[in-house]
């Protein structure tokens, strides 16, 4: 098999080209440039005005329970909870901090199903 040398250019080009296909999937050494592909993915879903659900922890956020997943729904709660059940409404919003947990804290898969819930109705939208 080759080598081939690609620019970080021909990597966002590419990535492009195959999420806009439906996916995919950016990995390889350090150094290689995946942070700029996905940098530029972003920027471009930014420009076309598409939601952008991104996450970022901190070292100091990382032992922390749901924070990341707080972080991801947050934005989406507002538009999305309502339409959940309540079982799930309540999972999501324990995971928030906008309702207080019970003793086992938020029911794991109604905390599963309502993720899955708004992540879906965000998808069927579409891009804007």
């Amino acid at each position: 098999m080759a080598h081939i040398d690609l620019t970080r250019h021909d990597l966002v080009l590419s990535a492009r080209r195959r999420l806009s296909a439906g996916g995919v999937v950016v990995h390889g050494p350090v150094g290689i440039g995946k942070t700029f592909v996905l940098r530029a993915l972003v920027d471009t879903a930014a420009e076309r005005g598409e939601p952008i659900l991104r996450i970022e922890p901190a070292a100091t956020e990382r032992e922390l329970a749901f924070s990341s997943l707080a972080d991801l729904l947050d934005p989406l709660a507002d538009e999305a909870i309502g339409v959940l059940p309540p079982p799930q409404r309540s999972a999501v919003r324990v995971v928030l901090r906008r309702e207080p947990p019970g003793p086992d804290g938020p029911d794991a898969l109604a905390l599963r199903l309502g993720v899955l819930a708004m992540l879906r109705a965000l998808s069927a939208r579409g891009p804007a």
